[in-house]
């Protein structure tokens, strides 16, 4: 048994079975980003292997999601480990939390701003138990842990544990700058991770900031007055391998660029995405080089040339090589049919091409078409 040195009286004690690191990062992030339900059974055979069982009379209470986060993810973590260690030492379990917030983010929050986020969000429910042991995957700080057995103590709990499959070791787990939760940076550049569909945990926002770091060299004096984006996002559509996709977005006082990778684990859709976008800023500052010297050539790349060119790469020396010249190899007029965004839409379709460009009936104006990757139309205009 382990005492929770910086858990307040309401924990009486608390258990867990790792020490929170890049691995078990990763392997939370597949039980909860990726929705490997099938994690479960080997984190709990751990636990059971190296914790000491609950005393007899002890109940387990599996921390709630919020509404909201429970119909997102599809079910709770906690509660799928409450369930498996409840068979695993014949103990019972019961739902005596609720949750009575809105569930804010908590991830690149101090201590006591999580503490705050977390005071009065659970209320206990049913007949409470004498010996209510709190389940959850991962103790950072102690606050939500602290909350909940508060909120135990409150209904009538005599004592409070809690087992966790990992705990943060305050000091290794590196301090969270430059993402959209975070007031300061460390870098010059400012990164926003975000998800679009899927919760960023603290992992994938520290594998992020990790990868996007070479960018920050990439960019060099010009990072100050740059903004990254990194959205992460789920297709849920089971037909999809390659379902985890990582968008990155970069604005500056230059042209807008962005990628888009995909790949079956979201930890290689960013490593993908972030070294794609270091090629193309590295090309573009090779171009701008290009310009002032013996000027452009120009070559017309399909977007199919350019993401092999991307790919390609360096991978083992690691060099940058220097940008093929561009020339623009063919020029083509065509009568420009007026018509609706709708009915280029529908010519889109007859023909074996990306875009249809066409000037808008209504408007006047010249306008492009094309299939987005959703497999739904996008339309560009001039403002």
């Amino acid at each position: 048994m382990a005492t929770c040195s910086q858990c307040p009286p309401a924990v009486a004690w608390t258990r867990q079975a790792l020490e929170y690191d890049p691995s078990v990062a990763r392997l939370m992030s597949a039980l909860k980003d990726s929705r490997r339900r099938g994690l479960v059974a080997p984190m709990v055979a751990l636990m059971d292997e190296v914790l000491n069982r609950p005393p007899d009379g002890a109940v387990l209470v599996p921390v709630p999601l919020t509404r909201a986060r429970l119909a997102e993810r599809g079910f709770n973590q906690a509660s799928l480990l409450a369930a498996a260690l409840g068979s695993a030492w014949d103990t019972p379990v019961a739902h005596a939390l609720v949750r009575a917030d809105d569930g804010r983010h908590q991830r690149g929050a101090s201590r006591s701003a999580r503490a705050g986020q977390v005071a009065g969000a659970f209320a206990g429910v049913g007949t409470p138990p004498h010996h209510a042991v709190i389940v959850d995957d991962v103790l950072t700080t102690g606050a939500t842990l602290t909350a909940a057995a508060r909120a135990l103590r409150m209904a009538g709990c005599a004592r409070v544990g809690a087992v966790t499959t990992a705990r943060v070791v305050a000091g290794r787990r590196g301090t969270r700058v430059g993402c959209r939760r975070s007031t300061s940076r460390r870098w010059g550049m400012e990164l926003h991770v975000r998800g679009r569909n899927v919760p960023v945990t603290d992992a994938l926002e520290a594998h992020a900031e990790k990868r996007m770091q070479k960018l920050d060299r990439v960019l060099g004096s010009a990072a100050d007055s740059v903004e990254v984006e990194l959205e992460l996002s789920v297709e849920h559509n089971p037909s999809i391998e390659r379902s985890q996709i990582a968008e990155v977005t970069v604005r500056g006082s230059g042209p807008v660029m962005r990628v888009r990778e995909a790949d079956s684990d979201m930890y290689a859709a960013i490593d993908l995405a972030a070294h794609r976008i270091e090629r193309q800023v590295q090309r573009l500052r090779e171009r701008r080089k290009d310009h002032h010297g013996p000027g452009i050539e120009a070559i017309a790349s399909t977007p199919a040339e350019l993401a092999a060119l991307d790919r390609a790469g360096v991978e083992a020396t690691g060099a940058i090589e220097k940008p093929p010249p561009i020339r623009i190899v063919r020029s083509k007029r065509f009568d420009m049919p007026s018509l609706t965004p709708e009915e280029a839409a529908v010519r889109l379709e007859l023909i074996d091409h990306a875009f249809f460009v066409f000037r808008n009936e209504t408007s006047g104006d010249v306008g492009v078409i094309y299939r987005r990757r959703d497999g739904d139309f996008g339309l560009i205009e001039g403002a």
